[in-house]
């Protein structure tokens, strides 16, 4: 069994196509086992944190 890379998911991942990347990130929740309810609140949660949206602070954006 080949042993796990964090770093070559993260590289494949970075060099797949846009939609490809949607599909993975659709598919997280199940892929961690993450409970229905859990993905719930990660959701209803959103929203809080849209303040940080702003040109302000845009040069955090990709830390």
């Amino acid at each position: 069994m080949p042993q796990f890379s964090l770093r070559r998911l993260e590289k494949d991942l970075a060099a797949a196509p846009r939609e490809q990347q949607r599909v993975f990130l659709a598919h997280l929740p199940q892929i961690l086992d993450l409970a229905p309810s859990d993905v719930v609140l990660l959701k209803a949660s959103e929203p809080s944190f849209e303040f940080w949206n702003n040109s302000d602070d845009a040069i955090y954006d990709s830390l």
